[in-house]
């Protein structure tokens, strides 16, 4: 799913974080954060660790692939922009070179290719056909990274922190508290005519049970739509002056 969460470093309102571009929802990212930190304490490593790690990065992705890129097998950055040629899917082995290739794109054609645009349509194919040969080969779509490129290297350059965040654009965000050992789970909201912004849905504990992560995305999806209900309707709410953090939440 194209949602966009962060994945963060601090506490709800003083962070500093980096960007997931795919599947931002508690059930997606939120579990993947959760089991990457359970993954490291229980090799032996601190929470400490792992937020400096993350920090080190230009994008999640670079946590979770431990830096070697899924479309070039590279030890690079995080993947800048991806040619949808990449995501082309294998026909299968019976399909070996590129004439059979050819005839079973043709097959699933509801109407016959143009003359005019048949060299243009094989050009288009016989790039698909070296991405199903390179990721055959190599395991990977474009080793040569050819219908990729990456971040450039220096992570500061995609930090995202709460100064500059942009809650129009991120849709879920998880920023671990070190000190706390905390993981705090943010939904952001659009109170109508108002300026977007973003709430606490849940804290927890990295050392405690995992949490329900549906009833954490429920929650989350609740709440923005009561929030916006009521700030369109009162915009000046003492709610305004509490967020992120909502009354439960209020003395931590």
């Amino acid at each position: 799913m194209a949602t966009i969460g962060l994945v963060g470093v601090g506490t709800p309102t003083h962070f500093e974080g980096r960007c997931c571009r795919t599947d931002a929802y508690p059930n997606g990212l939120g579990k993947e954060v959760w089991e990457q930190i359970r993954q490291t304490l229980a090799q032996g490593q601190s929470v400490a660790a792992f937020a400096d790690h993350l920090l080190r990065c230009t994008d999640w992705e670079e946590v979770v692939t431990g830096g070697i890129c899924r479309f070039c097998g590279q030890s690079r950055p995080a993947p800048r922009w991806v040619n949808g040629v990449c995501f082309v899917e294998d026909p299968g082995i019976a399909i070996r070179t590129f004439r059979k290739y050819i005839q079973h794109r043709m097959r699933s054609l509801l109407t016959p290719i143009p003359p005019d645009v048949r060299k243009i349509w094989e050009g288009e194919l016989r790039k698909e056909w070296r991405v199903i040969r390179n990721r055959r080969k190599t395991g990977y779509p474009d080793p040569e990274a050819v219908h990729h490129t990456h971040n450039e290297p220096d992570p500061q350059q995609y930090a995202i922190t709460s100064d500059n965040v942009n809650w129009e654009e991120i849709d879920w965000a998880y920023s671990i508290q070190v000190e706390t050992e905390t993981l705090w789970i943010l939904r952001h909201c659009f109170p109508y005519e108002l300026s977007a912004s973003a709430f606490v849905v849940a804290r927890l504990d990295l050392w405690g049970t995992e949490p329900d992560w549906e009833a954490v995305e429920v929650r989350g999806w609740e709440l923005s739509h009561r929030l916006g209900e009521i700030l369109h309707q009162h915009p000046d709410h003492p709610l305004c002056r509490q967020l992120p953090y909502l009354p439960e939440f209020i003395d931590l």
